[in-house]
């Protein structure tokens, strides 16, 4: 049985996965807390909203991405997910990405992403991105 917790939190997930494939920080915005914290294994660095929102932006104007969930478990404190991340970049390129993200809520909003992929798979898509 589904309990009111999980389906809160299914629903979360889904505008979250959506937010991501879309490059859609108007959203993942509204989404997480004002003061979350976005962590990347490839780099170790902690990145604010304010600076996914330059991330995220720029592979949204390089490529297009479709995701596919392939785990969630709810837990005590928000979820995990497992995912495919693939990217078709504005060159045709193409860069397949399998991420594991664990993603803590508070007041049914995401303040911390701790996220986990391979850096060597995700090379190809950083190199496509415009460089200022």
């Amino acid at each position: 049985m589904t309990t009111e917790t999980e389906s809160g939190t299914a629903v979360l997930a889904d505008r979250f996965t959506a937010a991501i494939a879309a490059a859609d920080m108007t959203t993942m915005r509204e989404l997480y807390t004002p003061d979350a914290v976005i962590w990347h294994c490839t780099d170790g660095i902690e990145l604010s909203v304010d600076e996914l929102d330059g991330l995220l932006t720029a592979i949204g104007s390089v490529s297009t991405c479709a995701i596919e969930v392939t785990s969630r478990q709810p837990t005590a404190q928000g979820f995990v997910q497992t995912q495919v991340n693939s990217y078709t970049l504005a060159d045709g390129g193409a860069v397949v990405l399998r991420c594991a993200l664990l993603v803590r809520t508070r007041s049914g909003r995401i303040e911390r992403v701790d996220e986990y992929l391979d850096g060597a798979a995700l090379a190809p898509l950083l190199a496509a991105l415009p460089t200022t």
